[in-house]
């Protein structure tokens, strides 16, 4: 009978994070956009209701808590911004002035160069940085109709739990900078995460780059980020 209760209060609560973890995303070149329109109150809330049931007993509150920062980190909010650091022209014209005049015959990438920020103790909550470097030319054959650069984030049992995207450009050749900015939220878990990001133009991967940050809280309770190799 208490399993079946426990079995019961586990797929509500699972239902209710599905609705309130509904996230939309967009935006175009040189604007922002917000990725994870989910309410952490609720979420956090519900991961703590699972974590409860599953742990059960004795182990209840240890289980809510652990299951109020998996909630929480489930719906970490996720803002991007791009913005346009050289025009086509400009990438185009010197692109050509390596390569015999030429463009090349399928679009390429030409940088794509990311780096995970701060690297200091830092007050729960504050922001942290994914930044690119993005450098696309356009093909003789085929022009560039979307440049867009997705984020994956991973916890420390390696399992991903956030997921965005963010379109760069739609506009030909260029060179731009993209982030991605969010905050960890308080009480998730120490240890090492991963940061993934992928580039896609016209809507096939071209690059891709793989990051790790160790978080680690203090006595104190800042949060220490360091970016590793």
């Amino acid at each position: 009978m208490e399993q079946k209760l426990r079995l019961s209060a586990l797929a509500l609560a699972v239902t209710l994070t599905l609705s309130a973890c509904a996230t939309t995303s967009g935006g175009g070149a040189s604007a922002s956009s917000s990725d994870g329109e989910c309410n952490p109150w609720i979420t956090g809330a519900v991961g703590a209701v699972i974590g409860g049931v599953l742990a059960g007993g004795k182990n209840t509150a240890k289980g809510a808590a652990a299951g109020a920062a998996i909630g929480a980190l489930g719906c970490l909010a996720i803002n991007a911004h791009s913005r346009q650091v050289k025009d086509a022209q400009v990438v185009e014209r010197d692109y050509r002035s390596v390569n015999a005049g030429q463009l090349p015959a399928q679009p390429q990438v030409l940088t794509y160069q990311t780096q995970v920020e701060p690297g200091r103790a830092v007050p729960a909550g504050e922001n942290v940085t994914i930044s690119s470097n993005i450098a696309v030319v356009a093909g003789q054959k085929q022009p560039i109709t979307e440049v867009k650069e997705e984020l994956v984030l991973v916890d420390t049992a390696g399992k991903e739990f956030r997921r965005s995207s963010k379109v760069v450009s739609e506009n030909g050749s260029g060179q731009y900078e993209n982030t991605f900015n969010f905050k960890f939220p308080k009480g998730v878990s120490q240890g090492v995460y991963g940061v993934k990001t992928a580039l896609y133009v016209n809507g096939e991967k071209a690059r891709e780059s793989s990051n790790r940050v160790q978080l680690v809280v203090s006595e104190e309770g800042l949060m220490h980020l360091a970016a590793l190799d």
